[in-house]
């Protein structure tokens, strides 16, 4: 019964004071004052936890804002390079079809060069020859010289 009144003595002090008197308690916390200050240095620890999370919380947000912008941007860049892309396929066609209406081919084109040459060819000669019965005149020379209106 000794035990249960130092017992009893001993959680009425405790609750009291928080202080004990035996050394389980003291080195387990220091009593119900003990529990209670170790309570506040938990509720203290998860506050700056909590305040630490809310302003990384905060960054991630800011950060995630300006990535959905910068998304934004790139689709709308790369919906303008689409519209470009389509106009100049657009263009391609209209090209082609134009192209195609002209009957334009490469071996035509080189037969009519070759044609032109021969026709310049031929102008040139037609000249020299035209102007060489009149090699011995002054005009000839004019004429071989600087041709066109005096």
């Amino acid at each position: 019964m000794e035990s249960a009144l130092a017992n009893a003595v001993e959680l009425l002090q405790s609750l009291l004071t928080g202080l004990t008197s035996t050394r389980t308690e003291t080195s387990a916390g220091g009593g119900y004052m003990g529990q209670i200050a170790d309570a506040r240095a938990r509720a203290a620890q998860a506050a700056a936890e909590e305040e630490q999370s809310r302003v990384r919380l905060g960054m991630a947000q800011r950060e995630l804002k300006a990535l959905e912008s910068r998304w934004k941007e790139v689709e709308r860049e790369a919906g303008d390079g689409r519209k470009k892309i389509e106009r100049t396929k657009q263009t391609v066609e209209t090209c082609r079809a134009s192209l195609a209406r002209c009957k334009w081919n490469e071996e035509l084109e080189n037969n009519l060069e070759a044609k032109l040459k021969e026709a310049r060819d031929n102008v040139a000669e037609l000249i020299h020859v035209g102007l060489e019965p009149f090699a011995s005149f002054a005009i000839a020379d004019h004429f071989a010289i600087a041709p066109g209106p005096s």
